[in-house]
C-alpha cells in the first residue's frame, strides 16, 4: 500500500489510530491546520506537521482525512493546495474509502436539518454525518444548509469523494426524487440561558460545545421561529441542554403546540412541566430521559445531584399522563453495568411502560470493552425477559 498520511490529529483519529493500524492502515504522519500541533506528537510517536512540510517528506502519499467536522472545508483546503483528488481519500470506520467512481445518492440528505456544537449536519447517523461550520445564526445557516446539500448532491451523483462516502445509507443510482427538510435536531444548549441543572459525568458541554454555541448571536425562540417558516417540517428533536430550566421552555412549548410538530424533547425530568406533559400526549412527543442507573447511589454519583426519588416521581407523572417515555442507559464502565442497577433500572422502566435505549459513554468512544459487552447484554436480556422495549444507540453497534 502507498504511504499514507492522515489528516487531523484530533479524538476521531487519536481514539480509532490503534484499529486503523489493524487494518492495515498505519500513517507516515498526521497533518492538521492547528498550528499549535505542528511538530508534537500523537499516539505512538507519529509526528504532526504542517501539510506543505508532510507533502515535501511524502510526495507520492495518499493524504486520507480522518475529521468528520468540517470535512467540506478540509477537502477544499487540500483541492486548494494542489493536490488532486486521486491521491485524497477518507478514513470511515477505520477504513480507506476513495471516489465511488459511479451515482450514489442518500433518502437522508435534505431530510434532516441537525444544529449542534459542531455546525450545522444534514443527518444524525452517528460515524457518518458531516458536519459545516455555522455562521451563528439560524437564518445564515440555512441558507448555508441548503447550498450543502445541493453540492452534496451533485457531487454524490458525479461519483466524488464527499463525507458521506462509505455510509451503508447511500445507494447506487441517482436521485429520483429530492427530499426537503422534515426532521430538525436543535442540539446541545445555546447561550443565553442555563444548560441544565445536572452535573452528569459523562457529560460533554464544557468540553466541545460550549465554545461554539458561545458565538451564536441567536436564542433558541429566534430557531424555533425561523424553522416556523420551513412548511415541511413535521418532527423537531430538541436536545438543547434541560428543557425546564430554561427561561424559554413556555415560549418553546407555546411554538411547539401551534405547529404540532411531533420528535422528541431530552429531559432530565427533575422538575414537572404540566405544560409539557399536555403537549407531548397530544402530539405523542417522546420525552428521553437519561436515567442511567436503578439504584439512588448510582444516580447520585453520575449525575452530581441528589434527586433519584423525584425524577421517578416526575417520570410516574408524565407516564400517568399518557406521554411517550424513552429511558436511556448510558452505560460507564466500572460504574453502572453492575446487575444490581441494570435490572432495578428495567424494573422501573417496565412500571412506566417506557422504552429503553442503550448508549455509550460519549466521552470514551474507544472499541467496545468486555464490561460494556457484558452489561449490554444483561440489560437487553433482562428486558426482553420483561417485555420492555430495547434499542440501541448507533455508538453500540460499532
Amino acid at each position: 500500500m502507498k504511504q499514507l498520511i492522515f489528516y487531523g490529529a484530533g479524538r476521531y483519529a487519536q481514539r480509532n489510530l490503534d484499529e486503523c493500524i489493524k487494518n492495515g492502515l498505519t500513517p507516515v504522519c498526521f497533518v492538521d491546520s492547528d498550528k499549535r500541533k505542528h511538530y508534537t506528537k500523537l499516539g505512538g510517536g507519529y509526528d504532526i506537521l504542517p501539510l506543505n512540510k508532510a507533502m515535501e517528506m511524502y510526495p507520492d502519499a495518499t493524504l486520507c482525512i480522518t475529521a468528520r467536522n468540517y470535512w467540506v472545508d478540509i477537502y477544499d483546503y487540500i483541492k486548494n493546495q494542489g493536490i488532486p483528488s486521486s491521491r485524497i481519500a477518507s478514513i470511515v470506520n477505520n477504513k480507506l474509502v476513495k471516489d465511488a467512481q459511479y451515482p450514489q445518492y442518500c433518502h437522508l440528505i435534505g431530510h434532516d436539518l441537525m444544529l449542534d456544537g459542531s455546525g450545522i449536519s444534514t443527518c444524525c447517523k452517528i460515524g457518518y454525518r458531516t458536519t459545516i461550520a455555522s455562521d451563528g445564526n439560524i437564518k445564515k445557516d440555512i441558507i448555508k444548509y441548503n447550498e450543502f446539500v445541493n453540492r452534496l448532491r451533485d457531487d454524490l451523483t458525479q461519483g466524488k469523494l464527499t463525507g458521506c462516502t462509505g455510509c451503508p445509507e447511500l445507494r447506487d443510482g441517482i436521485e429520483s426524487e429530492k427530499m426537503s427538510v422534515k426532521h430538525v435536531i436543535i442540539g446541545t444548549a445555546l447561550p443565553g440561558h442555563q444548560s441544565c441543572n445536572f452535573k452528569c459525568s459523562y457529560c460533554t458541554y464544557e468540553l466541545e460545545v460550549k465554545k461554539v454555541w458561545d458565538s451564536r448571536t441567536d436564542s433558541v425562540v429566534d430557531i424555533f421561529q425561523e424553522i416556523e417558516s420551513i412548511s415541511s417540517i413535521d418532527t423537531i428533536s430538541y436536545i438543547s441542554g434541560e428543557i425546564s430550566v430554561s427561561p424559554f421552555k413556555y415560549e418553546i412549548i407555546n411554538i411547539w403546540n401551534k405547529n404540532g410538530w411531533g420528535g422528541w424533547i431530552n429531559t432530565n425530568a427533575s422538575i414537572y412541566i404540566y405544560e409539557m406533559a399536555k403537549l407531548a400526549s397530544k402530539y405523542n412527543i417522546i420525552l428521553v430521559i437519561s436515567l442511567d442507573a436503578g439504584t439512588k447511589e448510582t444516580f447520585n454519583k453520575i449525575k452530581g445531584v441528589d434527586c433519584f426519588e423525584k425524577v421517578i416521581e416526575n417520570i410516574k407523572k408524565y407516564s400517568i399522563h399518557g406521554v411517550p417515555i424513552c429511558l436511556k442507559y448510558v452505560l460507564l464502565e466500572n460504574i453502572n453495568g453492575d446487575e444490581h442497577n441494570l435490572f432495578s433500572f428495567v424494573r422501573i422502566a417496565k412500571e412506566m411502560n417506557a422504552n429503553v435505549q442503550i448508549v455509550r459513554d460519549f466521552k470514551n468512544m474507544k472499541i467496545i470493552s468486555q464490561y460494556e459487552h457484558s452489561a449490554m447484554i444483561k440489560l437487553t436480556n433482562k428486558c426482553l425477559e420483561m417485555g420492555v422495549p430495547v434499542n440501541f444507540n448507533d455508538h453500540c453497534t460499532s
